[in-house]
C-alpha cells in the first residue's frame, strides 16, 4: 500500500494551484474556511448504505492534518492508502482551478481479488477502485461469473434488484454527488436504472482507468464474498 505522503508528497504542494507539483493545494490554515484541498477515505468498517467519509485529510505547514484530530499538529503522513479503495480528492471553491494527479508504478499483471462485504438485515456498500491502467467494460470485469461475487437480479424492477453497481462522473463539477448511473445484470447482461428500453445491454460500457466505484451488496449471509477481477491485457 501506499500512504498519504508517499502518494501526495506534502513539501511539494503549494497554497497555488497553478504551482503545486501535486494535485493537493496546500491549506493556509487549519479552520475550515482555511482548508483548500482534501483527501477524503471511505469507511470500510460503516455498516449500510450512502455512508460519509472515514476520515478527512489536507496539507497544512508542510505535514499532512486530520480534520477533527487533537493536536491539530499531528503528522498523518502515514495513514495507509488500501490499493482496492478509492479516495476523494476535494477541491473546495477557495480552489480557482483544476491540478493534475498524475499515478506511476507498475502494471499488476494477474489476476485481482477483491473482498466485498455484505449483511443480514440490508444492503451494504462497498467502495472499490481497479488497479488497472486501461478502461475495462462492464462484460470484462469477472463480477458474474460468479453468483456470490454479484448476485444476479430476479427482475426489472426495485423490488427485484440484488447487486448494484454504481459510477460517478469526475467530469462534472460538485460535492457529495449521486452516482451517474447505476447498473444490474439480469437475464445475463447488464441492465442501466432509468434506461428507456429497459432490455437494453450496456456490458459495454466503460469503467475508466483509476475511476473509484461502488459496488452495493443485496442483503445476504453477512459474510465476506470474493470477487475475482481478470487482468484482460
Amino acid at each position: 500500500f501506499w500512504t498519504l505522503a508517499e502518494l501526495f508528497d506534502p513539501s511539494q504542494s503549494t497554497t497555488d494551484p497553478a504551482t503545486t507539483e501535486n494535485a493537493i493545494v496546500a491549506s493556509t490554515g487549519t479552520l475550515v474556511g482555511a482548508r483548500r484541498t482534501q483527501v477524503l477515505l471511505p469507511n470500510l468498517l460503516g455498516v449500510g448504505v450512502n455512508l460519509s467519509a472515514g476520515s478527512i485529510f489536507y496539507v497544512h505547514n508542510g505535514i499532512w492534518k486530520k480534520v477533527g484530530n487533537n493536536p491539530v499538529d499531528e503528522n498523518f503522513g502515514t495513514m495507509q492508502l488500501w490499493p482496492d479503495n478509492y479516495l476523494t480528492i476535494r477541491h473546495p471553491a477557495t480552489v480557482t482551478s483544476q491540478t493534475i494527479y498524475t499515478a506511476s508504478g507498475e502494471v499488476e499483471t494477474g489476476d485481482f481479488k477483491v473482498s466485498l462485504n455484505t449483511r443480514i438485515n440490508g444492503n451494504q456498500d462497498n467502495m472499490i477502485a481497479l488497479p488497472r491502467p486501461i478502461d475495462v467494460k462492464l462484460r470484462d470485469l469477472g463480477l458474474t461469473s460468479s453468483t456470490s461475487a454479484f448476485i444476479p437480479s430476479t427482475g426489472t424492477l426495485v423490488g427485484n434488484r440484488r447487486d448494484q453497481l454504481l459510477v460517478f462522473n469526475n467530469s462534472s463539477a460538485g460535492l457529495n454527488k449521486s452516482a451517474s448511473a447505476t447498473y444490474y445484470f439480469h437475464n445475463n447482461i447488464w441492465k442501466k436504472v432509468g434506461a428507456l428500453i429497459v432490455d437494453t445491454d450496456y456490458g459495454d460500457d466503460v469503467i475508466k482507468s483509476g475511476q473509484g466505484i461502488l459496488i452495493r451488496k443485496y442483503t445476504s449471509t453477512g459474510t465476506n464474498v470474493t470477487w475475482n477481477n481478470p487482468a484482460n491485457y
